[in-house]
């Protein structure tokens, strides 16, 4: 994602904006940035969620692009990097066509830029981040864990969103025991005394190995 942001810039901020053929965004206000960059995730993660779930389901398509990420089943961050060019090419089009159409300003591409990124890394981590306490916030429920990716990775077929597990509920694709081995690893985690984001496993495989154990 980070690489075709970067060849997005180059194509579309000589002068500092993109060109905007149906509207201009002024994104170095901050409120407008704000907006932008969250129009940005739930396109992005709708985009995502189907062409992802495409790339399962057309075994064509899975073993020639896909398959090569699903490689790494104990995710750790160099996962996010495992793509084939065409899978690379494929989940960067949202970031690269869209300010095509709704111009804004070099800012935004930095800030997508670092939020897919960041998200990335969380995703393939390898080890839970987010604390016992998360899912009491009912917004906070809605963002994709670490253990909800890694689950992917782990039954291949499942637990196909980015940012958000909403469309996997929706389309009735999210694991069925995604909420109880969720708690589980919370709870280990709790009982254990360590952070949500440096447990272990207790067999010494260390804190890479958290979530494939649970």
């Amino acid at each position: 994602m980070a690489q075709i942001g970067f060849v997005a810039g180059l194509l579309f901020f000589g002068d500092g904006k993109a060109p905007g053929l149906l509207v201009q965004l002024n994104t170095s206000n901050i409120s407008v940035l704000i907006i932008a960059s969250v129009g940005f995730i739930l396109i992005d993660d709708a985009w995502f969620y189907w062409t992802h779930r495409m790339l399962h389901a057309n075994t064509r398509l899975y073993r020639s692009i896909h398959k090569i990420h699903h490689r790494s089943i104990d995710t750790t961050p160099l996962t996010g990097l495992s793509f084939h060019p065409i899978e690379s090419f494929i989940i960067g089009i949202p970031l690269a066509v869209l300010p095509i159409f709704i111009g804004v300003q070099a800012n935004f591409l930095f800030v997508a830029i670092y939020i897919s990124t960041l998200n990335n890394i969380l995703g393939h981590n390898g080890f839970e981040w987010a604390p016992k306490w998360w899912d009491k916030v009912p917004v906070l429920r809605l963002k994709t864990p670490s253990i909800h990716h890694n689950l992917h990775h782990e039954k291949s077929r499942g637990n196909y969103g980015l940012y958000f597990t909403f469309w996997d509920r929706w389309m009735g694709t999210e694991f069925a025991d995604y909420e109880a081995r969720k708690v589980t690893l919370r709870n280990r985690i709790t009982a254990k005394g360590n952070p949500p984001d440096a447990g272990s496993s207790g067999d010494g495989s260390g804190a890479g190995r958290q979530l494939a154990s649970v």
